[in-house]
């Protein structure tokens, strides 16, 4: 997801040439925002608003939320990783949001593909190759790096891989110089040469409680092949969060809790680092087992306007460190909470046995 904020001058997220922070290497590398988001928070009245917004899981989408700025903090960083890739990302650094003592009405900006310089990999679905020491960041083009395996070797030009568009949606009555305004973001992965900026996202309000039914469906006729003599299913387990928190995501790596629950089927790893997110997860839920390749288990779960992303996962077993679920799944549809649904469920391979 798109995160990041607004600043002064005296706070500096990124920039090419210089070195990535432990925050930007995670965010280039895994997409987790949270080390960045802390880092920004350690550096005080620096920084004014941040933004934590939510994953696009495809190659093109839109997302979107507000940002607050003053004439003290008319600066904007923002950044999202390119996924899968070694430690490639998109973004803005120090945009300026203040114009000649004007506020900018409306505004995009192209965005091109940079290396954070932690990972040595030359495409998107490279190995871990950590770079040692970490190089400066720099713009990929067709020859940086100059390699014939890489992603975007030979490329006169390498095109957008998306925009940001800032159209300012509110403005205090200025009594002195000092103006404030929200500037709903918009970034849109889309190959389009003109972006329309989408109506403001609502939340749901009040908090809803749905039952979660985990329904097995992996038998013998199903699933033939290389069918086990014990099939059977780890407790579903997970919760509900907001967008801060990211449980597991194709194209990042897993984390401990992740890695437990998809090799032994045990929770308790992982339902340590959902509670050590705070204020960031609402709810948690552990379900029973399910004793054959098919069967039924279930729960109930509560979410809210402000977390409502479900994330769940349970082991398929036996396996090395395979699994099923849902990530980031959201209840929440245009301000009306979702009924009913039904999600299909695949395998996922952790990455953590081969």
């Amino acid at each position: 997801g798109l995160v990041g904020g607004s600043h002064n001058s005296m706070y500096t997220m990124w920039q090419p040439g210089g070195q990535s922070t432990t925050g930007m290497k995670n965010m280039a590398e895994f997409g987790t925002q949270s080390t960045l988001l802390n880092e920004m928070r350690a550096q005080g009245s620096n920084i004014l608003d941040t933004l934590a917004l939510k994953t696009i899981w495809s190659g093109t989408g839109t997302t979107l939320g507000d940002l607050d700025v003053d004439s003290s903090h008319s600066l904007v960083s923002l950044v999202t990783m390119i996924a899968p890739s070694p430690d490639w990302f998109a973004g803005v650094h120090g945009l300026d949001l203040c114009n000649q003592s004007t506020w900018t009405q409306s505004r995009t900006v192209d965005l091109f593909p940079y290396d954070a310089g932690t990972d040595s990999g030359l495409t998107f679905n490279s190995t871990d190759s950590a770079t040692n020491p970490p190089e400066a960041i720099f713009r990929l083009t067709g020859t940086n790096p100059n390699n014939t395996q890489g992603s975007f070797y030979g490329n006169t030009t390498v095109p957008r891989m998306a925009t940001l568009g800032f159209v300012r949606t509110s403005l205090t009555t200025p009594t002195s110089k000092t103006t404030t305004r929200k500037a709903e973001i918009a970034n849109a992965t889309t190959a389009t040469a003109e972006m329309t900026v989408p109506a403001r996202q609502t939340v749901c309000t009040g908090r809803a409680t749905y039952r979660v039914t985990f329904t097995a469906l992996w038998t013998s006729t199903s699933h033939p092949r290389q069918y086990p003599d014990n099939p059977h299913w780890s407790g579903l387990v997970g919760g509900s969060h907001n967008s801060m928190y990211t449980m597991w995501q194709p194209g990042n790596h897993s984390t401990p809790g992740m890695k437990t629950v998809a090799e032994t089927g045990s929770p308790g790893t992982l339902e340590n680092e959902m509670r050590v997110q705070g204020s960031n997860i609402l709810d948690m839920l552990a379900l029973g087992g399910i004793s054959s390749g098919n069967g039924t288990t279930s729960g109930n779960l509560d979410v809210d306007g402000s977390h409502s992303l479900v994330s769940l996962v349970s082991m398929i077993v036996p396996s090395p460190d395979w699994f099923a679920g849902v990530h980031g799944l959201d209840l929440c549809n245009q301000s009306t909470w979702t009924q009913s649904r039904t999600v299909d469920l695949f395998p996922y391979d952790a990455g953590t046995d081969s």
